[in-house]
C-alpha cells in the first residue's frame, strides 16, 4: 500500500494512502484517503511535473472534479466486479 505525507497549514505533516492511480485522456489524476481518517471523503488530486521533472500534486476546481469523481467511481466499480 503506497503512502504520502502531505503539509497542512499548520506545518504538521498529514499521511494519506493512495487508493488510485488513474489517467483521463492525456491528464493523470491520483485518489487519496486520510490514513487517520479512514472515514472521510476522498481526495482527488491532478498529478503535473514541475520543472525539474518531479511529480507535482495540484487542487481541481469543482467542473474538472465532478468530471474526474464520475470516472473514479466508474473504474472503482468496475474493479469491484
Amino acid at each position: 500500500m503506497e503512502k504520502l505525507a502531505f503539509e497542512d497549514d499548520q506545518g504538521r505533516f498529514v499521511d494519506f494512502i493512495v487508493k488510485a492511480k488513474f489517467k483521463i485522456g492525456y491528464s493523470k489524476y491520483i485518489a487519496i484517503l486520510p490514513v487517520e481518517e479512514i472515514q472521510s471523503p476522498t481526495y482527488i488530486l491532478k498529478v503535473e511535473m514541475d520543472d525539474n521533472g518531479n511529480e507535482i500534486f495540484v487542487g481541481i476546481d469543482d467542473e474538472e472534479l465532478k468530471e474526474v469523481s464520475q470516472a473514479y467511481e466508474q473504474a472503482k466499480n468496475q474493479n469491484i466486479q
